[in-house]
């Protein structure tokens, strides 16, 4: 992997660019990227625009003159300094005139006057043995994490809890073990999907609406980590976990006190059917309700006031906001600054309402993602009719799995289904394929109605999907 040793410093002399270097006959300048000076250069304290378009080499040429041609146009000395050195090391040190536009554009993110430096005397050469293990990869923002297969939420929060990483600055790869599966993005989908079905299961309490509940194991560093995989999976694919409450995560996000209406319909999303039944019973006509069933759902959530019909409301609203805001408070405290910081800025402007609505899976979604052929034989319209009545007829827990099996995610994210049809296959191989680097479903002609559905329920009822098609 190609690796480039950092300078500390690099001079230009005013002969460089008369009309932007101006307040200094010669200023030395922090070098803001990691990128080398060429040998034959580092002795020399000085040189301009002309000695270094002599030296670069002819296929690095229209990189170098692009670059110095973008300094005219900024007005400012240290602008065009740090342009004109970025320019220097680059077209000298590279032998492929490639420049990543996002390395121009982060160093001029973080230009500051304060940058400008006094002239230094001809003692200020490059220390280059100190400099020679100081390497940075190519592709150093890009961070690997190995996970195994039936661990990958452990693997991922152990990554997390030791690892680095910036959502802004880095992106996750991951690599499953002993699979196949070799697309950054289709593995990582379905990575991220398993990890929240995971926490969904150890970390939350609810039914349809998930709450995080705190436990012992559960440190502040720990709740870090789970912010930063939610952070880095909505940035990388947009996959938000809309299981959770959405007015809690609106909460860590924005800060803001949620109204008890609010409050109430997503603690009751949250219960039980049973729980569910016997609370709205109460709060449309009391006396309906059986009064054991009512004392026995009412007493689970640490209620110590006897409801009668007049203060039900206001008891169910105050059990709603210790299930919601308080009882989670913790987690709303370690996810709150990182929330805010990167993820606040990734969402649209209609917020978290729109991005939940647009997630949400429905039977009529999925048959919109899929991307059928056109010139069909009687026979293949047959198999599709069979794959649209399959999807029709799934419930909602069977419909994300097959929204997995052909995506990596079992969330709509924006990625088309495109299905192709190929030849008969014998009995032995009959089988729907997927490939969710790609989105792809393949389904042999052979295929009839009830057949289809019954490998489709073998495929989504295992409950382990396996990555083995590269």
């Amino acid at each position: 992997m190609t690796a480039y040793h950092k300078p500390p410093v690099i001079f230009l002399n005013k002969k460089a660019k008369e009309s932007n270097c101006e307040e200094a006959e010669s200023i030395q300048i922090t070098c803001p990227l990691d990128i080398a000076v060429p040998v034959h250069l580092q002795s020399k304290e000085e040189f301009s625009f002309e000695s270094v378009l002599k030296v670069t080499p002819s296929e690095s040429q229209p990189v170098a003159e692009s670059i110095f041609e973008s300094v005219e146009t900024l007005s400012t000395p240290s602008h065009a300094l740090q342009l004109a050195s970025f320019a220097n090391m680059y077209a000298n040190c590279t032998q492929n005139a490639i420049m990543p536009s996002i390395l121009l554009d982060s160093m001029l993110d973080q230009h500051s006057s304060d940058n400008e430096i006094l002239f230094h005397s001809g003692d200020n050469h490059f220390n280059t043995t100190s400099e020679l293990d100081d390497t940075v990869p190519l592709n150093e923002s890009v961070k690997k994490v190995i996970v195994q297969r039936g661990h990958v939420f452990n693997d991922m929060m152990n990554y997390f809890l030791d690892a680095n990483f910036d959502p802004r600055l880095n992106q996750l790869q991951v690599e499953l073990v002993s699979e196949r599966g070799e697309n950054a993005g289709s593995v990582f989908r379905d990575v991220v999907s398993v990890f929240w079905e995971t926490f969904y299961i150890k970390h939350t309490v609810g039914s349809d609406i998930k709450i995080p509940t705190t436990v012992h194991i559960m440190r502040r560093e720990h709740w870090e980590a789970v912010a930063k995989v939610l952070i880095c999976g909505y940035e990388q694919e947009g996959y938000l976990p809309i299981q959770l409450s959405q007015v809690f995560l609106q909460r860590c996000i924005d800060g803001k006190d949620v109204q008890d209406e609010q409050l109430l319909n997503t603690f009751l999303s949250s219960l039980p059917t049973m729980d569910k039944e016997i609370f709205e019973m109460a709060l449309n006509d009391f006396h309906s309700v059986d009064e054991e069933d009512l004392c026995d759902a009412y007493s689970s959530y640490e209620a110590r006031i006897m409801p009668t019909k007049d203060n039900i409301r206001k008891l169910v609203k105050d059990i709603s906001r210790h299930q919601i805001v308080q009882k989670p408070s913790f987690v709303t405290e370690c996810w709150s600054p990182l929330l805010q910081y990167y993820l606040r800025s990734l969402l649209p402007n209609t917020g978290l309402e729109e991005v939940y609505r647009d997630l949400h899976v429905t039977n009529k979604k999925v048959l919109n993602l899929l991307q059928l052929p056109d010139d069909i034989s009687k026979a293949e319209k047959l198999t599709l009719d069979g794959l649209r009545q399959y999807i029709k007829s799934c419930n909602k827990y069977k419909l994300t799995v097959f929204l997995r099996f052909c995506t990596g995610s079992d969330l709509i994210i924006g990625k088309q289904i495109q299905v192709r049809l190929t030849p008969s296959m014998s009995a032995f191989t009959l089988r729907p394929i997927a490939h969710t680097c790609g989105c792809v479903l393949e389904l042999s002609t052979s295929y009839e109605n009830f057949l289809l559905r019954e490998h489709f329920d073998n495929i989504l009822d295992s409950k382990m999907l396996r990555m083995d098609i590269i």
